[in-house]
C-alpha cells in the first residue's frame, strides 16, 4: 500500500488515498474514510463502491486485496474486518463483485491473530503476512478466491532468523523481504506454487532497516528500468541491483507510473449494469 495524491478525476482537495492493488489496467484506491474506488486511468473512469455493513459494530481496522475471478469473469474487492485484541472469530469477511455490482459476507475460519497489509494476488489467489500468536511471530497464509479456503504457506528461510516478514508481488511470484539483523535485506521469490522449496533468493540487499519502519512498510515493487523499490509512508528506497546503490525518493514525488504493474488497458470499472445504462 502506498499513500499518494493521484491526479484522477475523483481526487477530492485534501483527501489522500492508497493503493491496494493493480489489476489488467485498473487501480483500486481506498481513502480515509475506508471509501473504495475502483479506477482506469488510461480510460479515465471510475467506481466508487457501495459501503459495506459490517455486522461488527466496535471499533476495529480494515485490511483489503484485489483481484480477478477468472472462472467468472469477475473483479473482486476484499474486505477483512478485525477487531484489535479479540479472538479470530471476531473477524468479518466481505468480498465485493464488480459483475454483481454488490458485497456479500462470507462466513469462513481464519485462525490468525493479525494480518499485516494488502493482500497480494497471485494465480488465484490472496497471500498476506500473518501472526497466529505472538511467540511465533510472523508466518504467511493464503486465500483462494474460488473454493474461498484459507491455507498455510511457508515462508523463505535460509538458516537464519529474520526480524520481519513483507509480502509482494515480482513478475507473476509470490515475494517476500526478510529483515536479518541489522545488517541487510534479503528479497525472495517463490518460483513454483506454494512449493517451499521454491523460495529462491533474488539478492541481498546491504542496509540496516529499522525494524518498526520494516514491519509497516506498505509493499515493494519492481520498476521498468529493473530496480526495487521498497514503499514507505512517506519514502521510497530504491535498490539498483546492477551496482547494488541505493537512493531514495519522496512518496509525494515519486512516478507511480514507472511500476511495471501499472499497465494500461480498455478495462472498465463500471458493472455490466452501469455500462448499459451509459450506453442506452
Amino acid at each position: 500500500m502506498e499513500e499518494t495524491n493521484l491526479d484522477y478525476h475523483m481526487k477530492n482537495s485534501g483527501i489522500s488515498f492508497v493503493i491496494e492493488g493493480f489489476i489488467n489496467g485498473l487501480v483500486c484506491l481506498v481513502n480515509k474514510a475506508n471509501e473504495i474506488f475502483l479506477w482506469n486511468p488510461t480510460i479515465r473512469k471510475y467506481k466508487k463502491l457501495p459501503n459495506f455493513r459490517t455486522q461488527l459494530k466496535n471499533e476495529g481496522y480494515c485490511i483489503y486485496g484485489f483481484g480477478y475471478d477468472e472462472i467468472h469473469d469477475d473483479y473482486k474487492v476484499m474486505c477483512i474486518f478485525s477487531i484489535v485484541g479479540c479472538p479470530p472469530h471476531f473477524q468479518e469477511l466481505n468480498i465485493y463483485s464488480l459483475k454483481n455490482d454488490s458485497w456479500q459476507i462470507i462466513h469462513c475460519s481464519l485462525n490468525v491473530i493479525r494480518l499485516m497489509g494488502s493482500g497480494k494476488f497471485v494465480n488465484g489467489k490472496f497471500y498476506w503476512t500473518a501472526s497466529v500468536n505472538i511467540i511465533s511471530g510472523w508466518s504467511i497464509t493464503s486465500f483462494n478466491l474460488i473454493n474461498e479456503k484459507w491455507r498455510k504457506v511457508e515462508r523463505p528461510y535460509n538458516g537464519e532468523e529474520s526480524e520481519g516478514l513483507v509480502l509482494g508481488v515480482l513478475g507473476s511470484n509470490l515475494s517476500a523481504i526478510c529483515n536479518n539483523s541489522t545488517t541487510h535485506v534479503d528479497v525472495w521469490v517463490m518460483e513454483e506454487y506454494e512449493d517451499k522449496g521454491s523460495w529462491i533468493k533474488m539478492f541481498a540487499i546491504n542496509c540496516a532497516l529499522n525494524p518498526v519502519d520494516y514491519l509497516f512498510s506498505h509493499s515493494f515493487y519492481l520498476s521498468k528500468r529493473g530496480e526495487f523499490l521498497l514503499i514507505f509512508n512517506d519514502y521510497v528506497m530504491i535498490y539498483d541491483p546492477k551496482d547494488n546503490s541505493i537512493r531514495y525518493s519522496q512518496t509525494s514525488e515519486f512516478d507511480y507510473g514507472l511500476l511495471t504493474e501499472f499497465c494500461q488497458s480498455l478495462v472498465c470499472p463500471l458493472s455490466e449494469n452501469e455500462s448499459r445504462i451509459l450506453q442506452e
